[in-house]
């Protein structure tokens, strides 16, 4: 059974978006997603750390993850005494932008079914899809996504968004626009065309 927080994103096609930058990581979280299958009750006090070879996922011990999100975050409030690890997964915005942002329409057709003017204007090729980094107006913070570890067995997974996320201009854009925010990416059209 899946958990999730109450969200504040005007649409229902909002997708984990995934860590970038060590400041998003020591937010506190706006939103939260939390599997259930959650078991245990020890804490690590441990701080070791695995560093990836792809820069995809890094393990912590849940001491390093409370210093790195803070003891008050969903991550901590999700993990404490379930977990004595979680593994953290990233993401960034694709070098080949213009492929990720086929992608991103090739979803929309799918996660949009249920919006006839977003299927519209997308069948109408009115859509357009911009990276996290062409709207910096929207300050995306990256979903962090992770999975928590006990004795080495999976014991759950979940994700947050760190606060920051300006719901203000996206609450703006409303009016004028349809709009849907999916992984690393921001797409409308004008509702007006």
């Amino acid at each position: 059974m899946l958990l999730i927080s109450p969200t504040s994103y005007s649409s229902a096609s909002v997708a984990l978006r995934l860590l970038t930058d060590a400041a998003a990581r020591q937010s506190s979280p706006a939103t939260g997603t939390q599997f259930k299958g959650l078991t245990g009750t020890s804490n690590s006090a441990s701080l070791k750390i695995a560093i990836p070879s792809n820069d995809t996922k890094i393990i912590l011990s849940l001491a390093a993850a409370e210093q790195a999100y803070g003891s008050d975050s969903f991550l901590m409030q999700t993990a404490r005494g379930r977990a004595d690890e979680v593994q953290i997964t990233t993401s960034t915005t694709p070098s080949d932008k213009a492929s990720y942002k086929l992608k991103i329409l090739q979803q929309l057709e799918k996660d949009m079914v249920g919006d006839p003017d977003f299927m519209a204007a997308l069948k109408a090729g009115k859509v357009k899809v911009l990276t996290a980094d062409e709207v910096p107006e929207l300050n995306f913070q990256p979903m962090v996504s992770f999975t928590m570890f006990k004795n080495g067995s999976t014991v759950g997974s979940g994700g947050f968004t760190p606060a920051g996320f300006n719901h203000e201009q996206l609450n703006k854009w409303e009016s004028t626009r349809g709009q849907a925010v999916l992984g690393e990416a921001y797409a409308y059209y004008d509702k007006s065309v």
